[in-house]
């Protein structure tokens, strides 16, 4: 077996003693010489090239998961505002058919007035026309109402012609009391657990494992190879040819060092480096833009209770106007002009509370988003989840 030296032109190789040793055997035998063997290679020390590989790849995995997590928490959110959206065309629908009733009821009791000469022939026809226009408000909110259904479907990967989902309505009034735990522990949550953070962070644990090979690939790599083989050949021996095997066996331990390669290691060296920089600066970039959303989120989540709380009052001053300009009108007090105003005005207010119910629901799911808490199962990524 030779002796292997420092050098990595001149250092042996497992295919170099190999062919010496096939050379060999060809002298022994006078014609087919094969072999047939066992070999075992173990790098004893490779500059720690190996062990961050491996840490490279882990995480590599992490940000995969952590990306996968992401789009389950943004989908998740999705369909929570496609269901609230689901409940407020809904319900505006169930408000428009009422106030398509009352006008009704209204230009009933009008035309009895009118046949009698208790009210002019304009106040009907203004009353008509109102109860045109709302019911062109009925099928408009109506569209609506099959388009949200068809998206809610689309977003579960369902055909969206199919017929709507049976969906449970929302558990009362969303409480516009809602603890929320501070906003700098949330920013620490957000960091802790929001997916497109941790993904970006296994990034850098990423790219710092490949400046750590970069760095190995200067040092020298020490291999140790044992072989166990048979050859086998045709000698010719008391004058009559004749089969024989002749077993054999090697043991190497090879040192490679990288003397010079034209400055391509230091190269590739920094090249990693500057990708390590590149990444540690987006992380950075993150982080600043995962508070700002924290911080709006929050402001937003206030000013949706807010409008809540004046919805509300809102709506039951308009419900409380329309009651009473409806009696006015049965028994043929109070203007047509007055009822009509505060028709319009009860429905705008249903309306609006409506959604200002849907938008607080929704500023709540956004800021369980924007910290990462949406889908708790989902942002880990050791829980298994498919």
């Amino acid at each position: 077996m030779k002796i292997p030296t420092l050098s990595e032109v001149a250092a042996p190789t497992v295919q170099e003693s190999m062919g010496k040793m096939l050379d060999f055997q060809r002298n022994e035998f006078q014609d087919s010489v094969f072999n047939i063997g066992m070999g075992l290679s173990w790098p004893l020390y490779a500059g720690g090239r190996l062990a961050a590989g491996v840490r490279a790849a882990r995480a590599d995995s992490r940000a995969a998961a952590y990306r996968l997590s992401g789009i389950r928490q943004k989908l998740a959110f999705a369909v929570t505002q496609t269901y609230l959206g689901i409940g407020v065309a809904k319900r505006s629908e169930q408000a428009v058919q009422a106030s398509v009733r009352h006008l009704s009821a209204a230009e009933t009791n009008l035309q009895e007035f009118v046949r009698v000469g208790k009210r002019p022939r304009l106040d009907l026809l203004r009353v008509q026309a109102r109860l045109e226009q709302t019911r062109q408000l009925l099928a408009d909110t109506q569209a609506a109402l099959v388009t949200v259904r068809g998206n809610l479907r689309r977003l579960l990967d369902l055909d969206p012609s199919g017929p709507p989902l049976a969906l449970a309505a929302p558990n009362g009034t969303p409480d516009v009391t809602l603890a929320l735990q501070p906003l700098a522990a949330a920013i620490h949550t957000a960091l802790l657990n929001r997916p497109d953070y941790r993904a970006l962070l296994s990034g850098v644990e990423a790219r710092r494992a490949q400046v750590s090979i970069a760095e190995g690939a200067r040092l020298p790599t020490v291999t140790l190879a044992a072989r166990a083989w048979e050859a086998h050949g045709n000698r010719t021996g008391a004058g009559l040819p004749y089969r024989s095997w002749e077993p054999d066996s090697q043991i190497m331990l090879s040192v490679s060092v990288p003397v010079f390669n034209g400055g391509t290691l230091r190269a590739e060296e920094h090249r990693e480096r500057a990708r390590l920089e590149e990444i540690d600066n987006r992380l950075t970039g993150l982080a600043q833009r995962v508070r700002l959303q924290v911080i709006q989120a929050y402001a937003e989540l206030r000013a949706a209770r807010t409008e809540l709380l004046a919805a509300r009052a809102g709506r039951r001053s308009a419900d409380e106007a329309f009651r009473v300009e409806r009696q006015k009108t049965t028994v043929g007090a109070g203007t047509v002009t007055d009822l009509l105003d505060v028709q319009a005005a009860d429905l705008s207010a249903q309306t609006s509370f409506y959604q200002a119910e849907a938008d607080l629901r929704v500023a709540a799911a956004h800021v369980e988003l924007v910290t990462g808490v949406l889908d708790r199962l989902a942002t880990d990524p050791s829980s298994g989840v498919p």
